[in-house]
Order: C-alpha cells, then structure tokens, then sequence
C-alpha cells in the first residue's frame, strides 16, 4: 500500500488546480459586446419591458420566495429578520428541498435564533434550568436537556453543552447560575 502525506495530496491538488490558470483569466472566450448591442432595439426592449419575475430565473425566485417564507414565520418565532436576511443562498436551497412544513420551518428558526443569542453571551429564553458541564462547568440549560439526568453535587451532570461549542466575543463569559458559596 502506497501511504501518501496529506502534504503530499495538498501539492498535488494545487498543481492540479493551477495547471488550469488562476480563476481570474477566463478559460472560455466571452461574447463580444458589440455582438450584443448589434440586436435590434425592439428586441431588446421588448425583452426588458417584460415584469423581473417573467425573466427571472426560476431558481431564483424559488430563493426568494423561501426568504419570504421564512421572514413571515421569524415574527412569530421571534427571531430577528436580519438572521433570516443573512442566511445564505446554499442554506436556502435545502431549506428548499428539505422542507415538509412551516413547524419544521419554526424550528429551524427557533435554532438560529438560539444559536444567535447563544453567540452574543445572553441567555436564551428556554435556558432556565442549573446543570454541570464537564467542560464549562456550572451552565444554565433547557429543562428538557437535563430532565431525568444523573446529579453531581447536586446539579444534574452532562458531558458536552451548548457553551463548548460557541465562541463568544472576546471579555464575554458564559452565563452562568450563582451559588451560595460551598456549593458546586
């Protein structure tokens, strides 16, 4: 068995990737303008006269109509638009294809908005429960979450929470749950 170096794959991938030319140099010859504007006038105005959505790219529109979608259900999610403004093209188009209804829809609302807070050092609405984190130590949970789980000192114990996995702005502490002193 021939063992290649991950290094070795990385040369060989960017000398397979540059052998094509950097990716600001067309490959392909590009139409020249004047063959563009050398159609008749009508043609083109009868062409741009139509409504953007008869000329739109059906995709697209498919884009933009998940957006709306998505904008109208963030009231009642409560989540801010601009999350949903910024989710990106590629999200959306298996939102498109993933999508059964609007309750899978909210809940994938309610995570970014979660996820949102989370990242900005609050504390989500539904985090009102006391647990320990292996990790992170004393954190605020949902009640679901921590529901039926062993006790360490008195707080429910669990091996990984929301908190490992987010990284707040710099000077930012993770919201933690205040003890009388002696306890965890």
């Amino acid at each position: 068995m021939n063992a290649v170096s991950w290094r070795e794959r990385l040369a060989e991938e960017r000398a397979r990737k540059n052998a094509k030319g950097p990716p600001c140099i067309p490959t392909k010859p590009t139409k020249p303008l004047l063959s563009v504007l050398s159609g008749s006038r009508t043609a083109i105005s009868e062409k741009t006269s139509a409504p953007p959505e008869a000329n739109a790219d059906p995709a697209q529109a498919a884009l933009r109509d998940m957006r709306t979608r998505l904008l109208s259900l963030a009231s009642r999610a409560l989540v801010a638009p601009e999350l949903v403004r910024r989710i990106p093209a590629a999200y959306l188009r298996t939102l498109i294809e993933v999508a059964t209804g609007d309750a899978w829809l909210m809940s994938y609302l309610h995570g970014i908005g979660t996820l949102a807070e989370l990242r900005s050092g609050r504390l989500p609405l539904e985090y009102d429960t006391p647990a320990r984190c292996t990790h992170c130590g004393p954190v605020w949970l949902p009640a679901a979450t921590v529901a039926g789980l062993d006790a360490a000192g008195g707080l429910p114990l669990v091996h990984g929470c929301p908190w490992c996995f987010v990284t707040l702005p710099k000077g930012m502490g993770i919201p933690r749950p205040i003890y009388p002193r002696g306890e965890p």
